[in-house]
């Protein structure tokens, strides 16, 4: 038992950096939207919102990918993993959002998927890059939708959000 709950410790501190930057990403946007006026860069555009909703940029993805390689080179002197783990968080996020449109569900509308999407993803990525996959996936999962859920009603509270979720 004591070796279980060590790898799903240390599980969880190398995708730290995963959760921080996730719910960054929020404030990056606001920030990024008052620093360009909003429409003076391309790159703050939305990638497309017909499949991905508006808030999914090429300034989105480049904060996560850069921001997740420096902080994996920091604390783990591991950047490539990071830039990886940072590219599959969005593609994971990208992905959700695509299915979320297909199924016609509006944007900020409740999704269970959306809790678990960026943890899946960079693992899908991390998996295709060094063919490894963590061992307590499954318990990973249900902390980051655990976590997720708890820190969303955090940030509505304090009114970062318009939503709960």
């Amino acid at each position: 038992m004591e070796t279980i709950l060590g790898e799903i410790v240390s599980q969880i501190i190398f995708l730290a950096p995963l959760y921080f930057i996730n719910a960054f990403l929020l404030v990056q946007a606001t920030i990024m939207l008052k620093l360009t006026k909003k429409d003076k860069f391309a790159f703050d555009k939305p990638l497309s919102k017909r499949f991905f909703g508006s808030q999914r940029t090429a300034i989105g993805l480049l904060f996560t990918v850069i921001s997740s390689a420096l902080i994996y080179s920091l604390f783990f002197q591991k950047t490539l993993e990071g830039a990886v783990l940072g590219t599959g968080m969005y593609f994971g996020i990208l992905g959700v959002s695509f299915v979320k449109r297909t199924l016609n569900k509006k944007e900020g509308e409740k999704f269970l998927l959306d809790t678990i999407d960026f943890i899946a993803g960079a693992q899908i990525f991390y998996f295709a890059f060094f063919g490894v996959i963590f061992s307590q996936i499954l318990i990973i999962l249900i902390i980051t939708a655990l976590l997720h859920r708890t820190t969303n009603i955090i940030a509505y509270k304090l009114k970062l959000k318009k939503i709960p979720w």
